[in-house]
């Protein structure tokens, strides 16, 4: 999973477009319009995406006058109807799969309700209940343009969480997702052995691809990313490209590449950076000030007495004016 910015409309529909799937979940944005517009455009042309509107005041959603074409319900709206006795339903098993609801954690939280997102009328033509509870739909799902919406009022993950990972729910979770069309964990290990790594200094790793690729893949470089951390692909004709670097699983570093033919490399660069320069500048300055204290003593600090003796002296004037003033003078 790459992480996210905090808005969607901080993407294009275009960059979007480099993922298969978009997760929606404790998101925001600035300009709604633009932002419905934007993941519209997304799923139009093919793309995945999980919307998530269960966690109130935290998701943007949680509660809608008038919803886009992309959502599958017209509306949504807040309600804590639901308790500990309300039973679950899975209403299709293509998308749900063989899971045993009645294994759900109850719809409880420290006992009270636990608070849900549901359509404000009813569900959209394309749309199929994925799951329900007591007939009211908590999860949607159904194909919109090119591309697959799952829509869930239920905040999922949370309460896998809180009822310490429920066998069947994070079962569940899983077949949304496989929905959505997964990736073969074998093609990847074969694909992964056809990349050359060649790493002569710690701040450069040079991977070698020993196969053509057609359309888009993925490069999931296990080291912490850092912005200083730059990626490069040089084609056998030896023009180049920046290509982005996100984060990715537990800081990790995740790019996305385009077509490439046997013998491209993608060079990946640790750039010294003006940050960088000045915390190194601070760092030597510190050590020598230390190193010459340790030796000299309180001399070392005579040049800069101007500086900082004044605003030490200052400093210590208005505590003592502030203990005068709580009467605390004499303790």
């Amino acid at each position: 999973l790459v992480q996210g910015a905090e808005n969607v409309d901080d993407y294009t529909s275009d960059e979007l477009a480099l993922f298969d799937t978009v997760f929606l979940y404790g998101y925001s944005y600035r300009n709604q319009p633009k932002a419905f517009r934007i993941l519209d455009e997304y799923v139009s042309k093919g793309g995945n995406l999980f919307i998530n509107t269960g966690w109130q005041f935290v998701d943007a959603d949680w509660q809608l006058d008038s919803a886009p074409d992309f959502f599958p319900v017209d509306g949504l709206t807040w309600t804590q109807e639901f308790s500990s006795q309300s039973r679950y339903l899975i209403e299709d098993e293509n998308i749900g799969g063989d899971v045993n609801e009645v294994s759900f954690a109850p719809l409880a939280w420290n006992n009270l309700p636990w608070g849900l997102s549901i359509p404000l009328n009813g569900k959209r033509n394309w749309a199929n209940t994925v799951l329900s509870v007591e007939g009211k739909p908590i999860i949607l799902a159904g194909n919109y343009g090119q591309g697959r919406v799952i829509w869930s009022g239920f905040n999922l993950l949370g309460h896998i969480n809180t009822y310490n990972f429920n066998e069947q729910e994070v079962k569940f979770f899983g077949n949304l997702l496989r929905w959505f069309g997964s990736g073969d964990l074998e093609e990847e290990i074969i694909q992964t052995g056809k990349i050359g790594v060649l790493r002569t200094k710690p701040d450069k790793v040079e991977f070698v691809f020993q196969e053509t690729t057609q359309g888009l893949s993925s490069l999931y470089w296990r080291e912490s990313e850092f912005s200083n951390w730059k990626a490069t692909l040089v084609g056998t004709d030896r023009k180049s490209q920046n290509i982005k670097i996100y984060r990715a699983g537990p800081g990790f570093m995740f790019m996305r590449l385009p077509s490439l033919t046997t013998g491209s490399r993608l060079i990946l660069e640790f750039k010294v950076g003006t940050r960088t320069i000045i915390g190194r500048i601070l760092s030597v300055v510190t050590v020598v000030w230390l190193g010459l204290y340790l030796f000299r003593g309180r001399k070392s600090l005579k040049p800069f007495d101007g500086l900082f003796f004044p605003i030490t002296k200052r400093a210590r004037e208005k505590v003592s004016g502030l203990r005068k003033s709580f009467g605390d003078e004499d303790s």
